[in-house]
């Protein structure tokens, strides 16, 4: 067993050095992106939540925390 980086930063496992079909890297490679794609969005809504509720105005701010608090 060798586990190798990927480059979203968790670990993947490799079940053998043996050569895979192109296909199978495919998808694996596709899943890959897939999940780096989450995690930035998920990071994105995180972030846009924390900054835009000092902005009443901005679309955001209202589905997050009640700004007329302040």
């Amino acid at each position: 067993m060798r586990t190798r980086l990927n480059p979203c930063g968790s670990r993947l496992e490799l079940l053998s050095v043996r050569h895979r079909d192109p296909k199978e890297r495919r998808q694996e490679y596709i899943g890959m992106l897939r999940l780096a794609a989450n995690r930035k969005r998920i990071k994105n809504k995180r972030r846009r939540s924390r900054v835009t509720s000092s902005y009443p105005d901005n679309y955001h701010a209202t589905k997050t925390k009640d700004y007329r608090k302040k």
